[in-house]
């Protein structure tokens, strides 16, 4: 079976996007004009950062696909690729993410963020476990609840070990 999920992007988040975008230019200006009248270069400084902040939050798009035996998340965008994937067999837990705090209560130490913030789905988390790494390592992803409960069966059928978690269940 394969499953796929594309992130999307809300109308309100898009809305957002641009008043931040606004925001950053005026404090751009603002910063530049400092600079140019009173030599203050700490200001500036912020400026691609902040820049590179709303690109990496906003610009890229995710493709999350499950096949048999595997798990595949994708980042492209800005003419970028990035794959992350995994082994069924390598997976520990899927759950909605309430509090980041309960990854650290797991071991959880190392992240791979794979959601756009106009993304408007709730984040979920699918834990997996590789071989010779002490600590488990953690997807996060956007997912719609159509999407979740049908990758919450097909990990449960490949993966009859995986710890499925449900709203009600997390806390």
């Amino acid at each position: 079976m394969k499953l796929r999920t594309v992130s999307t992007v809300d109308p309100d988040n898009k809305r957002w996007l641009f008043v931040v975008i606004v925001i950053w230019l005026a404090m751009s200006a603002w910063e530049i004009y400092s600079w140019l009248t009173r030599g203050s270069l700490i200001g500036v400084a912020y400026i691609p950062f902040f820049l590179g902040l709303i690109v990496w939050r906003c610009a890229f798009q995710y493709e999350i696909m499950v096949e048999d035996g595997g798990i595949l998340s994708q980042m492209s965008g800005l003419g970028l690729y990035k794959a992350w994937q995994a082994n069924m067999a390598e997976t520990r837990m899927l759950m909605p993410l309430r509090k980041r705090m309960l990854l650290k209560e797991l071991g959880v130490s190392d992240f791979t963020h794979h959601y756009s913030s106009l993304d408007s789905n709730p984040m979920r988390v699918l834990l997996v476990q590789r071989a010779g790494k002490k600590n488990p390592h953690a997807l996060l992803f956007k997912a719609n609840d159509e999407f979740y409960d049908k990758l919450a069966r097909e990990l449960q059928r490949q993966n009859p070990e995986i710890i499925l978690r449900t709203k009600e269940t997390t806390k």
